[in-house]
């Protein structure tokens, strides 16, 4: 992950505590400074968007089994997109955590939504094209518009990144 905004050079010290502490698996240090940086730097939109990452790393880690954390990394991707609507990572994340964790309960619209906006932000988003052909492939069923569609995804992401040899498993 790359930061995309450097708020201020004070509070981007706590963005490299926080994510060294990420890295050596110290989750909860990491969203303590993650924190504090937000508080240096409310309007930040990668400050919120980096929290989002770090909640999600440390339910990953963690023997955690509700999806409180993932709710709250939703919740900061939301700040993210109100403080910056053109964030795409923001967009592909709360898709992938959507689709994931709560698609098949409250409905799909949300991933789709995000996904393609996404998408609309950068045409060439890779993570996004493949995240699209999984999600047709997962819950669109096989017609043969739903394929072709998926198809088109496919291709999309061979052209972008043809030596990434996940898609070819697609």
């Amino acid at each position: 992950i790359i930061v995309y905004a450097q708020c201020d050079t004070v509070g981007i010290k706590f963005y490299r505590n926080a994510k060294r502490h990420s890295n050596q698996k110290h989750h909860k240090e990491a969203i303590i400074n993650i924190n504090s940086y937000i508080k240096l730097n409310p309007e930040c939109d990668s400050a919120y968007f980096y929290k989002a990452m770090f909640l999600i790393n440390f339910y990953r880690y963690s023997d955690e089994t509700n999806d409180s954390f993932v709710r709250e990394s939703i919740n900061m991707l939301n700040k993210t997109i109100e403080l910056n609507p053109n964030f795409k990572e923001a967009y592909y994340e709360r898709a992938y955590l959507f689709f994931i964790h709560f698609a098949y309960i409250e409905g799909f619209n949300q991933v789709w939504n995000d996904v393609n906006k996404a998408i609309e932000i950068d045409s060439n988003y890779f993570d996004a094209y493949y995240l699209r052909a999984e999600i047709r492939d997962n819950v669109e069923g096989n017609n043969e518009k739903i394929l072709y569609l998926q198809l088109k995804d496919i291709n999309k992401a061979i052209e972008l990144k043809p030596d990434n040899w996940s898609v070819y498993d697609r």
